[in-house]
């Protein structure tokens, strides 16, 4: 009794061997198509800052901008370049409180996050402060800009783009009631086509069904 519980078993994962895969694709709802999440590539590396809400729309200065790390083939990449997504972020202010312009070139009391692709909100887990400051006088404004290196890990990112809708990622700063982002579109024209969705046959399953039985028979 034994035995013929263990020779059903394995008749069992035979079959349900064939038909592994089958679930793993995933498909829309009326065409059939399989869903693609293809890697995130940015259009640019660079992208320029764009005040969105609140108030201060004047907080940090149009010259500010962010640039994406995109590879560029050569060499091999870094042991942190597997591990981070580094994006650089030079930040200009001539708000006419210097308190708090200074204070905002540097990230310190902003909020800073970064919206994936298929919408999910990820912080540094490190801010570097890459470069000196730099302080002008520009009339009866102070111009201060720096420029900080921002560390997410990749481990908790899904930078792949979404079906549907035109993805993109956005760099958010918040500060002091003023929403500012820096946005990323996604590079559509060099993503592979949807590959045909996986289906069992009548075939595959004739061949489970013959595996199956010749396991049984070698039990007879």
């Amino acid at each position: 009794m034994r035995n013929g519980m263990l020779v059903w078993g394995g008749v069992c994962l035979c079959l349900a061997g064939a038909f592994a895969g089958c679930g793993t694709t995933r498909e829309s709802g009326s065409g059939g198509q399989a869903t693609v999440m293809p890697l995130f590539t940015p259009v640019a590396a660079k992208a320029s800052i764009q005040w969105v809400a609140g108030r201060y729309p004047n907080l940090f200065s149009p010259s500010s901008y962010a640039v994406w790390p995109v590879a560029t083939g050569e060499g091999e990449a870094a042991p942190a370049a597997a591990m981070y997504l580094d994006i650089a972020c030079h930040i200009a202010s001539e708000f006419a409180d210097t308190s708090i312009a200074y204070d905002v070139v540097g990230l310190r009391g902003v909020d800073v996050y970064l919206i994936t692709p298929d919408g999910a909100q990820v912080r540094p887990i490190q801010i570097q402060r890459g470069t000196e400051l730099i302080e002008e006088a520009r009339g009866a404004l102070r111009y201060f800009a720096r420029t900080n290196r921002l560390l997410f890990p990749l481990r908790a990112l899904e930078l792949r783009v979404p079906p549907g809708g035109p993805p993109s990622a956005r760099l958010v700063l918040e500060a002091h009631g003023a929403v500012y982002q820096f946005e990323w579109p996604a590079n559509l024209a060099g993503m592979p086509p949807a590959p045909p969705p996986k289906r069992p046959t009548a075939d595959a399953a004739r061949e489970a069904w013959g595996t199956a039985r010749e396991v049984m028979h070698t039990f007879d």
